[in-house]
């Protein structure tokens, strides 16, 4: 991540930089469809791109999200 963030992108006469968001999912005996796999990491993703440039893992053990 701290790669990509600090890559400076140029085009023309603007510069910017990128982030990246990721949520991620684990298959478990409580997430074991392909529909319930998406929304949570749909979830995930969503709670990434709020804080910005982090990566979230939605844990169904406990119903709550850990961030790294």
């Amino acid at each position: 991540l701290e790669t990509a963030k600090n890559h400076m992108i140029k085009r023309d006469a603007d510069e910017f930089h990128i982030t990246l968001s990721a949520g991620i999912c684990q298959y478990s005996t409580s997430s074991n469809t392909y529909n319930l796999l998406l929304e949570r990491s749909d979830e995930a993703l969503t709670q990434s791109r709020k804080t910005g440039n982090i990566t979230t893992i939605y844990s169904d053990t406990n119903e709550e999200k850990a961030n790294e």
